[in-house]
């Protein structure tokens, strides 16, 4: 198991996000968020659990101080790929999220952060589905793409979370400014 800072969004967009999941859920694609439990997010990083909870709440809380307000506009779909692939919602890329992103992985050293978490390695997404076989990625953009709009994701709170999540470690709200 390993720790991670997420950002949770607002009522409305995790409202839209989680009719997505949803309709994934009915139509027979993935039950990943019922499975998970945990609000839809983005995850900043992951850590491995063995290390210092006190230095991975501490970083979050830094970066939770020195948030610039703004809102991340989820426009497109993603899927990593593999035997049994992520279907993701991308946010449009911002300079400042990955300035920020490189910020906190710098507040983490010396622990070690994941490899897809590190700077330059990572790919900021919001996770719909996971376990997915081809036909099953197939299904799902049939699923949801007929009806997808952007969603204007205002980030309301950074929270530090195992996975799979048990218990929220340490959340603090986000200047919505």
């Amino acid at each position: 198991m390993s720790t991670y800072i997420c950002i949770c969004f607002d009522h409305e967009a995790t409202g839209q996000i989680a009719a997505m999941q949803r309709r994934l859920e009915m139509g027979g694609v993935s039950d990943y968020a019922r499975r998970v439990g945990y609000p839809p997010h983005l995850t900043l990083l992951g850590v491995d659990e063995d290390q210092e909870t006190d230095k991975i709440v501490s970083s979050a809380k830094a970066f939770a101080d020195n948030w610039q307000p703004g809102q991340i506009t989820l426009s497109a779909f993603g899927v990593f790929a593999a035997p049994e692939s992520v279907l993701w919602l991308a946010p449009v890329p911002d300079a400042s999220l990955l300035m920020a992103h490189r910020a906190l992985s710098r507040t983490l050293e010396p622990l070690t952060i994941e490899e897809n978490y590190r700077p330059g390695r990572w790919m900021p997404h919001v996770t719909l589905a996971e376990g997915l076989k081809h036909d099953q990625v197939n299904a799902a953009m049939d699923i949801l793409a007929p009806q997808f709009k952007p969603i204007m994701a205002k980030p309301d709170r950074v929270e530090v979370v195992p996975f799979p999540p048990d218990r929220v470690i340490w959340s603090a709200g986000l200047s919505l400014i």
